[in-house]
């Protein structure tokens, strides 16, 4: 979605002032406040500031700053983008907006629902130019398409458009997308993500990182494990060490790539060269061409970029 300019900041800061019914000078109000009350209004601001603020949007509105002090550049296509020398690992799930979708919209979805969700956030033009293209096949359960519309619009294809901006800009970038996770807890009841083959926001999580809890007598430790599931299957034995492996040897090198594993060759400023995170091969491109997400169909932060 972008960085926040000074002057949505400021819209958003009034808005919870309003919320909070305590002006911006008023430390005495503010003090009074319960923190119950201040984390209901937070709340509520989360949910509804789209609403009156559009820039907000309907996930993310309480975002860095680009104030040109402390952050300078917006990483993205609307300030000049630096010069940059250091590799990054860049990876996204397959199926992202999984559980937005699916608990959201418990029951199937028809045609007429899907395409007012659709405008409610990219908005009618946006939304035509996505219905219209050859990437979204229509399906009798709506929310098949939405799920592939979510997961390339807020995850998939901007993240792939920052590795072009990366590799552009001086730096190396590997790209890749998690075809087998490991349910996590905040996806175990929805139906749809504990399906075979379904990798939901967040399933990366244990693959990668596991919290580790250790209780004491008057106090709470924690610590955190590199790579855990517990109980896992063998494919996610297999992929839980090739991540290690290649962390590791990331973190030494800089580079992914280790003689006993598959080539992870390096993003392009065209093609990234995404592979699979647990299968065997290059992820289809899809949507995520340069000439569509973030040209035909800009992504936010391009459409309110002044806002």
């Amino acid at each position: 979605m972008g960085f926040l300019s000074t002057s949505a900041q400021q819209s958003l800061q009034l808005l919870f002032n309003d919320l909070i019914a305590c002006n911006g000078e008023d430390i005495h109000c503010q003090n009074s406040l319960p923190l119950a009350s201040i984390l209901d209004d937070q709340m509520t601001l989360f949910q509804t500031a789209f609403q009156t603020i559009p820039v907000a949007g309907q996930a993310e509105p309480m975002r860095p700053v680009l104030d040109g002090s402390l952050i300078t550049t917006s990483l993205d296509s609307t300030t000049p983008f630096p010069r940059v020398s250091k590799p990054v690992l860049i990876s996204t799930v397959a199926q992202e907006t999984g559980p937005a979708v699916y608990s959201t919209f418990p029951q199937p979805l028809n045609e007429s629902a899907f395409i007012n969700f659709c405008e409610a956030g990219l908005g009618p033009d946006r939304t035509r130019t996505v219905l219209s293209s050859k990437f979204y096949s229509t399906s009798p359960d709506s929310r098949v398409e939405l799920q592939t519309i979510g997961t390339d619009y807020l995850f998939r294809c901007p993240s792939w458009t920052f590795a072009r901006n990366w590799v552009t800009h001086g730096g190396k970038a590997y790209v890749g997308d998690y075809v087998i996770g490991a349910t996590h807890p905040a996806n175990a009841d929805i139906p749809y993500c504990t399906q075979p083959g379904v990798v939901c926001h967040q399933d990366d999580i244990e693959i990668v990182v596991r919290r580790e809890i250790q209780f004491q007598s008057h106090s709470t430790e924690s610590s955190f494990q590199f790579g855990t599931v517990p109980d896992p299957s063998v494919p996610q034995k297999h992929l839980i060490s090739e991540m290690q492996t290649r962390y590791q040897a990331f973190l030494h090198t800089g580079s992914p790539n280790v003689p006993a594993l598959g080539f992870w060759k390096v993003a392009g400023t065209s093609d990234v060269n995404p592979i699979e995170l647990g299968g065997s091969g290059p992820v289809p491109t899809g949507a995520c061409k340069p000439s569509f997400w973030g040209q035909a169909v800009p992504y936010d932060y391009q459409v309110y970029a002044n806002a």
